[in-house]
């Protein structure tokens, strides 16, 4: 019997061999665990992805990975509210704002793993019936990709005007220092301009990670920061003239 052919079971994988009208990179071979991603032809392109996937194990690899977002989302919820505590007093106004882009980011994150889940069930469906609607069947699963890409690219827009946002009011209390403030609207602003472009054209893996470099030690420097010094009790002088003003 042809292993192609093999029914994955709990200790035997299959080996899956997808075909994709149309150009992916080699960058999503992470995502697709892993998968080897080679494209033949020019007019049209072809994609194919082929790699052993355990259909039962990557089932429970997926409920994991949903268990986990969700406390992912409690967290960057939890974090939202307090940044709107702190950042209030400086502009109820734009700290609204800012709660509301955060909350938006959650919401799209949690309907994009809709399409994954439909996804995976699409994959155990064409496992157990092996040859039925192929062609259907892959269409399908590319639109879903799409789908779920798209709602992750667009959790970012949200996510970096939330920030923008929130490093602004920061800048204007000075309940963090200037510079601190200054690079967060810098790598945010940055964050949001590459989340838009990744919405639109499909963005080499080298600039994703380049836009993303600075947010990451934005995020790495804020957290040393605050847990070592802690928001500053008592802004300084312009800072408290900004807090009067509003």
């Amino acid at each position: 019997m042809k292993a192609a052919r093999q029914q994955p079971t709990l200790h035997r994988p299959a080996t899956y061999e997808i075909k994709v009208p149309g150009h992916i990179g080699e960058q999503w071979s992470d995502w697709a665990g892993g998968m080897t991603i080679a494209v033949e032809g020019e007019a049209p392109p072809v994609t194919t992805l082929t790699g052993l996937r355990l259909v039962a194990g990557s089932a429970l690899q997926y409920q994991l990975a949903v268990a986990i977002d969700f406390l992912a989302m409690v967290a960057v919820m939890a974090l939202v509210f307090s940044l709107f505590t702190i950042l209030r007093p400086v502009s109820p106004y734009l700290a609204l704002l800012a709660l509301g882009w955060r909350i938006g980011e959650v919401i799209l994150q949690a309907g994009g793993k809709v399409p994954d889940y439909l996804l995976l069930t699409l994959s155990q469906s064409a496992a157990s019936s092996p040859g039925g609607g192929t062609a259907e069947l892959v269409s399908l699963g590319q639109i879903l990709i799409a789908r779920s890409t798209r709602a992750l690219w667009l959790s970012f827009v949200f996510l970096s005007i939330g920030s923008v946002l929130n490093n602004w009011l920061f800048y204007r209390s000075r309940l963090i220092p200037a510079a601190l403030a200054i690079f967060g609207l810098a790598s945010t602003a940055l964050y949001t301009l590459g989340s838009v472009l990744a919405l639109v054209i499909e963005l080499p893996e080298s600039a994703t990670q380049g836009m993303m470099l600075p947010l990451v030690l934005l995020e790495l420097s804020l957290g040393f920061y605050l847990a070592i010094f802690g928001i500053r009790q008592q802004a300084p002088q312009r800072g408290a003239a900004a807090l009067a003003g509003s």
